[in-house]
């Protein structure tokens, strides 16, 4: 019986190995730090005709850190959108120092490389400021999804957007205003400089948006029971 066991864990043990083997998976390269020799390898099976090979590849890569950088920028240059969005988001795994390839995203022709390079532009907080006006060229974009991940990674940064986060809640889109109104609130207090354009919105012809701008004063300028008590007072018997 227990050389039945061993005989299955070793069949089992096979299987996995062929499996990784067959699927090209660059079990090799996670040693750490990478070397010279590996990063080569990898700049190499970018330009497989395989666009299975280049995708994982580019996701290998983003858990080399920094050094492999150089390495995803040229993957930004991929034929295929889908290559692309990955290299991005291996990017943001990469912290700051990926901030320049991430700007080069964010202006390609994909919508999904675009938001994907947005909102990893997001994640990198206070140190994306450089990359503002970048943001800023997405916030007037025709396109709204692009407008989205705009604002998005303008609530990320920081207090700093508050100035185009307030443009923002002027939106002709209303999804779009909910979102400046969201990400104004989750900054609370430092964002007080915005309560009178949140307060504007708080008259907004559309439900949501009056129901979000609420909701970021309540965050930003947090109120009393007793004021509580006033206001609702206020709106049952106006």
């Amino acid at each position: 019986m227990k050389k039945n066991i061993s005989l299955w864990r070793v069949l089992l043990v096979l299987v996995v190995l062929v499996a990784v083997v067959s699927t090209g998976i660059h079990y090799r390269y996670y040693l750490w730090p990478p070397s010279e020799e590996q990063l080569e390898a990898l700049r190499v099976d970018l330009h497989s005709p395989s666009s299975f090979v280049r995708c994982e590849t580019v996701i290998v890569l983003g858990k080399m850190g920094p050094r492999a950088i150089p390495v995803l920028t040229e993957a930004l240059q991929d034929e295929e959108p889908q290559i692309r969005e990955w290299a991005v988001r291996s990017l943001g795994q990469l912290g700051a120092e990926s901030m320049s390839a991430l700007e080069q995203a964010a202006k390609d022709q994909d919508r999904g490389v675009r938001q994907a390079a947005l909102g990893a532009l997001g994640t990198l907080g206070s140190d994306a400021q450089a990359a503002l006006p970048t943001i800023r060229t997405a916030l007037a974009d025709s396109d709204r999804n692009i407008r989205d991940s705009a604002v998005c990674a303008l609530g990320g940064i920081g207090p700093e957007t508050i100035a185009d986060l307030r443009v923002a809640l002027k939106d002709q889109d209303a999804g779009i205003r909910c979102r400046a109104a969201m990400e104004l609130g989750k900054m609370g207090p430092p964002a007080v400089e915005a309560v009178p354009a949140i307060k504007t919105a708080c008259n907004d012809p559309d439900r949501k948006v009056r129901q979000f701008a609420e909701g970021a004063l309540q965050q930003i300028q947090p109120l009393t029971v007793l004021h509580r008590t006033v206001n609702w007072v206020g709106r049952v018997f106006p």
